[in-house]
């Protein structure tokens, strides 16, 4: 299933995170603060982050900048018990996945983690199609290619027999 990453300094959160998540058959890292955070991702990339707005330290969404510019691919859900609509748009615009109130509810949790391995699939196989297709216009480039190459090879000699005296 998915290998998710929860980012909480709340120890019977991100505890609970682990074992909902993990009885669902997903593998589940947790860090305590964003630093943790960022050097569990730099160590593996995980498919979802689940991550506290509200941290000592560096603050989730800081730690989120640095996550979309060093880990563009890493899908981050931001989390906190002190939401306000401002907070959820910073979020948003920085470049969260989604933005959860606290408490949060496992079944959307779950849904959350769904729609990002939905995405994921889909853009692995969007990233395949990609691929077939430039390889497919490349052909097609060098078939074009190699045919203008005769067509005027052609045309040269057929200028040449024209112009030329003696007769075969």
């Amino acid at each position: 299933m998915a290998d998710i990453l929860v980012i909480d300094d709340e120890a019977s959160l991100a505890s609970v995170f682990e074992q909902f998540l993990s009885d669902e058959g997903h593998h589940v890292r947790v860090a305590s603060s964003a630093a943790d955070g960022l050097v569990a991702i730099a160590e593996r990339q995980p498919d979802v982050v689940f991550m506290d707005v509200r941290m000592p330290g560096r603050s989730g969404l800081e730690a989120l900048q640095e996550m979309r510019s060093r880990f563009p691919a890493v899908d981050v859900v931001m989390m906190t018990a002190y939401g306000t609509s401002q907070t959820s748009i910073d979020a948003i615009r920085t470049g969260a996945f989604d933005y959860l109130t606290k408490p949060v509810n496992g079944a959307i949790v779950l849904a959350r983690v769904r729609a990002q391995i939905a995405l994921y699939h889909q853009h692995r196989n969007l990233e395949r199609e990609v691929r077939v297709r430039t390889r497919e216009l490349r052909d097609t480039r060098l078939q074009v290619i190699r045919r203008l190459g005769r067509a005027r090879s052609e045309e040269h000699t057929s200028e040449l027999q024209s112009h030329s005296f003696i007769s075969y």
